[in-house]
This record gives structure tokens, C-alpha cells and sequence, in this order.
């Protein structure tokens, strides 16, 4: 039997008051509720036992020390808080501090993977710091997304998949850990093709290896040439890419 959730829309709690804008949010496994709240300087620490106002909310806590403007926060599997202080990143474990990186630059968001590896949105270029063996590596970090130019939010699934939204071009992205190119399915009730367009902005070529599809016609680029399905899309390699883009292609569904 399929389990469904149901949240009561007319039940509303208070947790904190007197916030400041631009707020972002984050919850730990334990049920903690993180606040960043750039324009007072600190972040809310927000919890309580099960039993309380949604099993959330008997005791706040205001982090502020070291702080100036945190504007994002995030938890990995660990319960460790991550937070964008202006070009820091701090990692907090055990209710100690630890400057990541002080090189960060126009931060707009922040999200952790299953394997402790951290993702930062920037309008000047996103990019990922792995984890090996349980550390991140800052001096490993890549780029994701780079024709992402303004991202607003970043989230990151079990699977590995990044998400980012574009608040220049209204748009939702998504980068899959094997450089595979994902295109979602139409919505019911919408168009039998779906556009899409894929722009290389590297150094070196993008090849695209193959693509799924059941039509006998799966896409066609700008110049007109269709080209019968295949098997898998995918481009490689992910990073670097050429200066020269990709014809816009039409997925046909």
C-alpha cells in the first residue's frame, strides 16, 4: 500500500520572530530546524523533543559568534552544519568551527550529498568540494554548470543529480554525477516535441555519444538533419567544454 502524507494547512506555529529577509533554510536527521538570517548576523537553531509544536520548536538558539551575514545553510547525512558567512564557508561538527574556504565570491546557495561532498551556487561560477575519506578537499573543488550564469538555489538528490535554478532565465537545471544529459518528460497535456538546447562553452569539443529514444525520428537540429534513435545521451567529457555551441535540437516524444 502506497503511504501518503497529509499536512494540515490551518495548524500554524511560530517558531522564531523578529527574522530578517533573504532567509534560507535547512533541517538536520535529528529534527533541528537551521535559520540563516544574514540581516541580524547569525543563524536560528530552532528544536525540541517529539511531542512539541510538530516535534519542532521548544528551544531556539541564536549562533552568532564569528558570524557577519550568513546567508545559506546546509546539513549533511552527518548532522553537520555547513554555512555561507560572505566568502567563507564554515563547516560546524560537535559545536566546533571549521573554516573551509575563504575564497568564495557572489554565493547564492549551498546543498551536501550523500557522500559529504559540498555544492555551492555562485553568480561567479558554481562548483563542488569533494569529500575523500570523509574530508573535503577544497583545493580538489570543480565547476558545475557554468552556462548557469545567475542561480538562486541548488539542491542535491540521493542519486548524486544537482539542481539549479536560474533566476536570469527562469529556468530549472539539472547535472547528473556521469555527465549525462537528462531531459525530462512532457507534461500531461503538452506538446508532442520538446526543445531543448545544449550550449558548449569550454575549450574542447562536446561529442554526444547516443540518446534514447522509441521514434524512428528522435531529433532534428537546426540545419534540418534528423537523425534516427540510439541508445543513451550523453556528453563528453563534462568539463572542459568548446567556445563553439551546440545546435539547439528538437526532442521529438
Amino acid at each position: 500500500m502506497r503511504e501518503t502524507s497529509h499536512i494540515d494547512a490551518t495548524i500554524v506555529y511560530t517558531l522564531a520572530s523578529q527574522l530578517g529577509s533573504n532567509l534560507q533554510l535547512a533541517v538536520d536527521g535529528l529534527g533541528h530546524l537551521y535559520v540563516a538570517d544574514p540581516d541580524n548576523g547569525r543563524v536560528v537553531e530552532i528544536d525540541g523533543p517529539a511531542g512539541s509544536a510538530g516535534g519542532i520548536g521548544t528551544t531556539t538558539t541564536y549562533l552568532t559568534s564569528g558570524f557577519t551575514a550568513p546567508s545559506s545553510v546546509a546539513v549533511d547525512s552527518n548532522n553537520n552544519l555547513y554555512v555561507i558567512d560572505g566568502s567563507n564557508l564554515i563547516e560546524i561538527a560537535s559545536g566546533a568551527a571549521t573554516t573551509i574556504t575563504d575564497n568564495l565570491s557572489s554565493a547564492t546557495g549551498l546543498a551536501v550529498d550523500a557522500s559529504g561532498s559540498v555544492y555551492v551556487a555562485s553568480t561567479a561560477g558554481s562548483f563542488r568540494i569533494p569529500a575523500v575519506s570523509g574530508t573535503l578537499v577544497p583545493s580538489s573543488e570543480t565547476p558545475i554548470a557554468a552556462t548557469v550564469t545567475n542561480p538562486s538555489g541548488i539542491a542535491v538528490d540521493y542519486l548524486g543529480n544537482v539542481y539549479l535554478a536560474d533566476a536570469t532565465a527562469l529556468d530549472l537545471h539539472v547535472v547528473s554525477p556521469n555527465g549525462a544529459l537528462n531531459f525530462g518528460n512532457v507534461p500531461l497535456g503538452g506538446q508532442p516535441s520538446l526543445n531543448e538546447t545544449v550550449i558548449n562553452s569550454g575549450n574542447t569539443p562536446l561529442t554526444v555519444t547516443g540518446y534514447t529514444s522509441t521514434n524512428a525520428v528522435d531529433y532534428t537540429a537546426a540545419d534540418g538533419t534528423a537523425s534516427a534513435p540510439a541508445r543513451l545521451l550523453q556528453a563528453q567529457p563534462a568539463r572542459p567544454m568548446s567556445p563553439w555551441p551546440l545546435a539547439p535540437v528538437s526532442k521529438a516524444r
